[in-house]
């Protein structure tokens, strides 16, 4: 995906070619995007406080009983590790547009854990009233443990790709699918189920918590500043050639320099010195005010204000120290 490639710096496979005259292998701006979403993840995990309450609180065994409640369903989030999950989540919500909180059986413990999806290809549907359907996330994992996990299936799996090295490191695709009838996990090429577990509660186990939105499209909070984020590795990168070329200018010598010594103290000897001296090239007056611009307008884009990252100047007096 896009947003991932952005965020890891990978900018040539979201604009191929465009970069290629780079003598950069990394683009020489900060990653404003990355920056932006864990800064906003960070502010949106941790966890409010869970209490219970009762309508009649007039007795000691009412306090009791609400006092027992509260510290049950902290002990869900507690044994869920949930607030380790919840940084993840948070970046999910903003990068992606939502998160889904997923409800599984703990088998050792014996009790309910929730778990936070960080898989980048989910998909689900949702009925009228908004509540979740069927979810699935697709992932990969190494046809050896694939093999190992589910010895049931590897005679069709060998069968498939055949005999096969193991420095090769073929990868599988499997979705893990949740609907109202049961959990699945699927191996895709082939097609083989390989769990299939009963869902008892009678409805999907999955919570989608949605961004806002008027159009129904789901879309991530970093999704139109993609191309902005792009448009300033590509302005610093002719401004640094600029740069370049201005320094290392052609010497432009009169006609009677013979001989012209390079280096540092160098003495060329000549009828007009004031002749001699580096080809002037200007830079473009545009691009240090434009680099400016794009990185406002990508601020904007992303709703991360400049007083987030302490760069504000300004006076508490000021009324732009005050917004800061």
């Amino acid at each position: 995906m896009k947003l991932i490639a952005i965020r890891k710096g990978d900018y040539e496979s979201v604009a191929p070619g465009l970069f290629n005259t780079s003598e950069f292998d990394r683009p020489l701006v900060a990653n404003l995007i990355d920056t932006t979403a864990r800064d906003i993840s960070e502010v949106m995990a941790p966890l409010p406080s869970v209490n219970c309450t009762a309508q009649n609180m007039s007795n000691e065994s009412d306090v009791k009983r609400t006092a027992l409640r509260g510290q049950i369903a902290n002990g869900y989030i507690q044994h869920s590790r949930l607030q380790d999950q919840a940084f993840q989540g948070a970046d999910r919500y903003g990068s992606f547009g939502f998160q889904a909180y997923i409800v599984e059986p703990d088998f050792v413990e014996e009790s309910p854990v929730i778990r936070i999806g960080d898989v980048v290809t989910a998909h689900y549907t949702k009925d009228y009233r908004g509540r979740t359907v069927e979810y699935f996330e697709v992932f990969v994992c190494p046809l050896e443990q694939v093999c190992a996990d589910y010895p049931e299936a590897e005679p069709a799996i060998r069968a498939r790709y055949g005999e096969y090295r193991y420095e090769q490191q073929l990868e599988l695709k499997i979705a893990r699918y949740y609907d109202a009838d049961g959990t699945y996990m699927v191996l895709l090429d082939p097609n083989i189920t390989l769990i299939s577990v009963e869902n008892k509660i009678g409805r999907c186990p999955v919570r989608i918590v949605e961004r806002p939105t008027v159009t129904g499209e789901v879309r991530g909070q970093y999704d139109d500043v993609i191309w902005v984020q792009i448009a300033r590795a590509l302005v610093q990168m002719y401004t640094m050639n600029a740069l370049e070329q201005s320094v290392n200018a052609p010497i432009a010598v009169p006609d009677d320099v013979q001989e012209m010594e390079i280096g540092p103290f160098s003495v060329i000897q000549s009828k007009t010195p004031q002749g001699i001296g580096r080809v002037n090239l200007q830079l473009s007056p545009g691009l240090f005010p434009e680099q400016q611009i794009l990185a406002q307008e990508q601020r904007t884009g992303s709703r991360y204000p400049e007083g987030r990252s302490g760069s504000i100047d300004a006076s508490i007096i000021t009324g732009q120290g005050v917004q800061a």
